[in-house]
């Protein structure tokens, strides 16, 4: 499997109070994750664990959420409970058709430049043999 990990803030102007604000803390949580969760496949995460709620507190004060999928499947594998709060989807069944559902029509061919960019980054991770590679993407 070739996982990714996705955060985004909901607006273009959030994303840059978002940056300002972000702190090297703050990406050591999502580091933690990927290292505390990749060995299991994203599979089984506790919503009461320590640290899930100290990003979903995190994402909450910068108006983000993220998720896991596998980029070969096109497949979310895990999504932090602020999509529900965030563009109404249960983290439980969140897909890549919301993205596309959610996207302006004036901005679908950014939003598949997007997803041939992400396409691409499974392909080079799965030529290279490294599917359990993390890519890290902020939109």
């Amino acid at each position: 499997m070739c996982y990714f990990l996705l955060y985004f803030a909901q607006i273009a102007e959030m994303q840059k109070t978002v940056i300002m604000k972000t702190s090297s803390a703050d990406y050591d949580l999502f580091f933690k994750f990927i290292e505390t969760y990749t060995p299991l496949g994203y599979q089984g995460i506790d919503r009461n664990d320590p640290l899930i709620f100290d990003l979903e507190k995190l994402t909450k004060e910068h108006n983000q959420f993220f998720f896991v999928g596998d980029l070969i499947e096109s497949r979310i594998i895990w999504a932090s409970s602020r999509s529900h709060e965030m563009i109404g989807i249960k983290p439980e069944n969140l897909t890549a058709y919301h993205f596309m559902e959610a996207t302006h029509p004036e901005d679908y061919n950014k939003h598949s430049l997007g997803r041939v960019k992400m396409y691409s980054l499974a392909n080079d991770f799965f030529a290279a043999e490294k599917g359990e590679s993390m890519g890290v993407i902020t939109t």
